[in-house]
């Protein structure tokens, strides 16, 4: 009996997530869609290109409201069995409302499972693909090519290739830079190597540089090292970052080796550990908002449509509002960023588990 029970609720459950995760999807991917419309128009972007772009944006949108579609899915399952006193049935089986629903629990904790897996193996990829084909093939500009270990490569001119092993465009540095030099033949002239380059007064200045000269045959005949030099490039920071892969959208394991990368190279990442441990927070989230799902409904009861949606926006929009703001601390380091980044879940979860201790559905 009870494991009919059990799968009754967690059909249901699931039904609903699937439901709400498609609209809020959908809805996300085409509010995005039509504010760019006029972007793609311009660049000649052809249809097919768009539906693939968006296509590989989907890992990345999942992930986004995934928590809003568990917190709706949650909410709406429970007030379900509510208003058709469904868990009043139970209740008088002597089924205490916790173990009715067990189902929802389980199941929100391995959909919080699988989307760590999308998070980590399947998002970084589908990103990277979605950016080359904006980059590449909607916006057709070809001055710039990104490796997967986020090399770049940029068309500095007729004659020179710029070569950029990590870039921070935020703060206009520039590490393991080579700059490529050719003949109208394409032999290889000269090549300066720096580790470094950074962005001042409206220019580049390279530091610690090797300067490669070549003769036209493309041999090399001397070495020249010098301590830092500027350098005039068509590209700014701001240029640059347009193949940056923002930090949404890399997985826990890329972040934390982006920040390793800059700090063998001597530039300051601490801002970027918030972002570190936000990534597991983000996840948890998931979690919390189910659990909150389910406490809601205990109280509400048996109310209208209405009020349970109007508390479920509520509830959504107080998280967003809350996480945004400490987010931000974080990465001003007004407290500790682990602290900050996980004090709304901290906030929620608290919230969600002394109601489920109180819980008992009105009768």
């Amino acid at each position: 009996m009870i494991r009919i029970l059990d799968r009754y609720i967690g059909r249901e459950f699931l039904k609903l997530f699937a439901l709400a995760l498609a609209i809020l999807v959908a809805t996300s991917l085409l509010v995005h869609l039509f504010e760019r419309l006029h972007r793609y128009v311009a660049w000649g972007a052809s249809v097919s290109d768009v539906l693939s772009y968006y296509f590989y944006a989907l890992p990345r949108e999942t992930l986004r409201v995934a928590p809003f579609a568990l917190l709706i899915a949650s909410f709406l399952s429970v007030g379900k069995f509510n208003r058709n006193h469904e868990l009043l049935a139970m209740q008088m089986a002597r089924l205490h409302p916790l173990r009715a629903v067990l189902p929802i629990v389980l199941l929100a904790l391995a959909i919080t499972a699988m989307l760590s897996v999308v998070q980590e193996a399947i998002a970084p990829g589908a990103n990277e693909i979605a950016l080359r084909i904006r980059q590449q093939q909607m916006q057709k500009d070809a001055a710039f090519r990104r490796t997967r270990s986020q090399d770049i490569w940029y068309l500095a001119g007729p004659d020179r290739i710029l070569h950029v092993g990590l870039l921070d465009a935020r703060k206009g540095d520039m590490l393991d830079v080579s700059l490529f030099r050719f003949s109208p033949e394409f032999v290889p002239i000269e090549r300066i190597e720096a580790a470094r380059g950074r962005w001042m007064d409206g220019r580049w200045i390279l530091s610690n540089v090797r300067i490669h000269r070549f003769s036209e045959g493309g041999i090399e005949m001397s070495i020249a090292e010098v301590r830092e030099m500027p350098v005039q490039l068509d590209a700014t920071p701001e240029d640059l970052a347009v193949v940056e892969k923002d930090v949404e959208e890399m997985g826990y394991v890329e972040l934390k080796r982006y920040i390793q990368r800059l700090t063998r190279g001597g530039v300051d990442a601490r801002r970027y550990a918030a972002d570190l441990a936000a990534k597991p927070a983000t996840l948890a989230v998931n979690f919390v908002m189910a659990l909150l799902g389910i406490v809601i409904a205990f109280r509400i009861g048996r109310q209208g449509f209405f009020v349970h949606m109007g508390t479920c926006i509520t509830a959504a929009f107080l998280y967003w509002f809350l996480s945004s703001v400490s987010l931000q601390l974080a990465r001003n380091e007004v407290l500790s960023p682990l602290l900050l980044v996980w004090l709304p879940n901290l906030i929620f979860g608290g919230l969600a588990f002394f109601g489920l201790l109180r819980a008992q559905p009105p009768i």
